[in-house]
């Protein structure tokens, strides 16, 4: 598979999956495939996301079989570990489409400034429609 863009996307997913950012249960050729649009055998043809998800799958069953091991405690903090890592990559996710709002922002006020128009001005109605904090 040549498309780049697609094999990091599902190699990003797949470490979602092995740092359990992403529930085990989802983990199969499905997932990928609605994720990419593409057939199950297109991505089978792509050896090193065939490697790579054979080893997210053996790492998710050895992690399945080391937590039947567990006490309840144990499992608890597994459980609250597995939340944070996902509330870790929601903040991440969130922190990039602020950065990119922020972005925006930036270039509509330069854009603004080149036309002779005072961005504190149309900022200030914004604003007051949509209020923060």
């Amino acid at each position: 598979m040549k498309d780049l863009k697609c094999v990091k996307k599902i190699m990003h997913h797949m470490d979602l999956f092995e740092r359990r950012a992403i529930a085990p249960s989802e983990f199969n050729w499905k997932y990928f495939q609605n994720l990419t649009g593409r057939n199950r055998s297109t991505l089978w043809r792509d050896p090193e996301i065939r490697t790579r998800y054979h080893d997210v799958k053996a790492a998710l069953e050895f992690a399945s079989a080391a937590s039947d091991a567990l006490t309840p405690l144990q499992k608890k903090r597994a459980n609250d570990q597995q939340r944070i890592r996902k509330l870790e990559c929601n903040v991440a996710e969130l922190e990039g489409k602020l950065e990119s709002a922020q972005e925006r922002l930036v270039e509509m006020q330069a854009v603004l400034i080149d036309r002779g128009i005072d961005p504190t001005f149309v900022l200030e109605k914004r604003l007051q429609r949509h209020p923060h904090e």
